[in-house]
């Protein structure tokens, strides 16, 4: 388990790129898309620990934040420029078993970031 890392948030790469904001052009559509195809949606996990790797050990290293959301937040953010809080609404979009398939799949790259050898650059 990698130590607890802290950033302001203006030094997320996430927030810097507009996950937050409204004005992305991805839509919940595009959101559901993603949640519901599984090697897209790893691909899509791991490029956004990589590309911002800051905020992932922000969110990552904090037991209190809900990891597997900010997973799903950052790939659709990154994958299809969805805001998170199109994802947000996507996410109840799912059926249950659509949810339990994401869900494992966020947790199994939190298993490898917490596993990786090496920290990325922060």
């Amino acid at each position: 388990m990698r130590p607890r890392s802290k950033y302001p948030y203006h030094e997320w790469e996430d927030y810097q790129a507009g996950l937050y904001g409204l004005h992305w052009q991805g839509t919940v559509e595009d959101a559901v898309m993603l949640l519901c195809d599984r090697l897209t949606l790893k691909l899509a996990m791991r490029a956004a620990v990589e590309m911002w790797p800051k905020a992932a050990a922000h969110h990552l290293t904090d037991g209190g934040m809900n990891q597997r959301a900010w997973l799903g937040w950052a790939a659709t953010g990154l994958q299809s420029q969805v805001p998170a809080h199109l994802t947000r609404a996507a996410w109840w979009m799912l059926t249950d078993t659509q949810r339990e398939c994401a869900n494992q799949i966020a947790d199994e790259v939190i298993a490898e970031y917490h596993s990786a050898e090496t920290l990325p650059f922060c």
